[in-house]
């Protein structure tokens, strides 16, 4: 059950030039200022730190946001040029080719087209992901992941200090009026999007001054703190649960896929088993056990009506059901007209409102995901999850902590987050960018020559060690 089985020998020389010539290949990044200044401006736009400045007004709730897509897009388009013109390496290559259930889900959007309701906004949307998605790439190929993280930690912190701005102008960033009244909702607009960031901030940040991935331990620590406080003050609870959750169960995987924990490392096929088993009980628990625990705890079982609103878009696409509706082009008004039949708005003066369109989502990233691309979008999805804990277990296998508790935890949060809000492909959320960012960085990471070195001695995955 213990062990640490690490290759030594002659050849350890000859390997080590290998990772040189590698590792060279990655080297003309990372210190050039511009760069780290359009990538803390690429972050804001993820994190939706001015998300509500940005956003206008559109009659069409298909056509979106003009000043958001010029300044999100100038951003996007920025960091293409700049990767363009310094040169993508060739191992880049390698690794999207490695990538590639990623790649496949990132291109599906725009293979919708072919087949979606609404097509102009289908491709008009795929193309921003494509976008967000290629500003991803110059982000792997500048920066190595540390500096990546410090560029992620000072973004973070820029978001909390204009959420607490925001919140002590009145009428600004609190929620005035409705059921939500008094929720801190910063610049972002809405209590969830900003409850999102937060509460990522809550969960990374201690995890990365525990692990040495940020140096000034006590300025994250700091800012952990005031992010927990504007999370509780913006009232969102899935952000709660999985800000509370995502690093335990994210160091759960991480060892049961092999990661080392001190001197504690569960051989290969205990920790697959145990993860298996953690699955299918956790999956049971939720099925059978949720509605239970739910009313126990004074909550609404049907998670404030979402489980309605499932029912109600699954039946109203039951005859799309193996391609989808196209990439977001289910919660158009041709679908959605139908639905105040179902659901009748209550008004200021107990009447009924017929003219509501319906909400833009489903307030799940999995039903989402299947009423815009059908079973064939689950399927992609599941192989994207599937490669994504294998290359956690290819970086656990290597002991780069750093790199696989963040990615671990990153990915616990997205699975969590995504049964009650729209996360997946989400081309300008922070949650999304995360997830694919660090799968890029476990791809590159796992695709180098293992380099390993005699040391009686086994660290704790706790301590700040140096950068690999």
């Amino acid at each position: 059950m213990l062990g640490d089985r690490r290759p030594t020998g002659a050849g350890i020389n000859r390997m080590s030039a290998s990772l040189g010539v590698a590792q060279a290949l990655w080297q003309r990044r990372g210190n050039d200022p511009f760069e780290q200044i359009l990538a803390v401006l690429g972050f804001t736009i993820f994190m939706g730190t001015f998300r509500d400045v940005l956003l206008t007004e559109s009659a069409n709730r298909t056509a979106g946001s003009a000043l958001f897509q010029l300044v999100a897009g100038s951003i996007y388009l920025t960091g293409i040029v700049v990767l363009l013109a310094r040169g993508i390496p060739r191992p880049m290559f390698r690794v999207l080719l490695h990538a590639w259930p990623l790649v496949l889900l990132t291109i599906l959007p725009l293979i919708s087209t072919l087949w979606s309701q609404d097509p102009e906004a289908t491709l008009r949307r795929s193309i921003t992901l494509l976008l967000s998605s290629a500003f991803t790439v110059f982000l792997v190929v500048r920066f190595d992941l540390k500096t990546t993280f410090k560029l992620v930690a000072i973004s973070f912190a820029i978001f909390l200090i204009i959420g607490v701005i925001a919140g002590a102008v009145p009428g600004l960033g609190i929620t005035p009026s409705g059921h939500y009244a008094g929720a801190w909702r910063g610049l972002s607009g809405q209590k969830n999007v900003f409850g999102r960031t937060v509460a990522l901030a809550v969960a990374l940040m201690p995890m990365a001054a525990a692990t040495g991935l940020i140096t000034q331990r006590k300025l994250a620590i700091l800012f952990s703190f005031l992010a927990f406080g504007l999370l509780i003050l913006s009232r969102s609870a899935t952000s709660l649960v999985c800000a509370v959750t995502s690093v335990p169960l994210g160091v759960f995987v991480y060892v049961c896929l092999g990661g080392r924990i001190g001197r504690l490392r569960l051989r290969p096929e205990l920790g697959i088993a145990v993860l298996v088993l953690a699955v299918v009980i956790g999956a049971a628990a939720i099925t059978y056990g949720s509605a239970i625990v739910l009313e126990a705890l004074g909550r609404d079982p049907t998670l404030t009506g979402r489980t309605d609103i499932w029912k109600w878009a699954i039946s109203t696409n039951a005859d799309r059901q193996w391609l989808g509706s196209g990439f977001r082009a289910f919660w158009i008004d041709a679908n959605t007209l139908y639905y105040s039949e179902f659901f009748w708005m209550d008004t200021p003066d107990e009447g009924r409102s017929d003219t509501w369109r319906g909400p833009d989502h489903a307030h799940s990233g999995y039903v989402d995901q299947y009423l815009e691309f059908g079973w064939l979008g689950i399927g992609v999805l599941a192989a994207t999850v599937l490669s994504a804990l294998f290359r956690l277990k290819q970086v656990a296998a290597r002991d780069d902590y750093q790199l696989g508790l963040a990615f671990a935890s990153v990915m616990s949060f997205l699975l969590v987050y995504s049964t009650s809000e729209r996360t997946f492909l989400q081309h300008s959320e922070d949650l999304w960018f995360l997830f694919c960012l660090f799968y890029l960085y476990a791809v590159k990471r796992s695709l180098q020559p293992i380099v390993t070195v005699r040391n009686d001695r086994v660290a704790s995955p706790f301590a700040a060690l140096p950068a690999r």
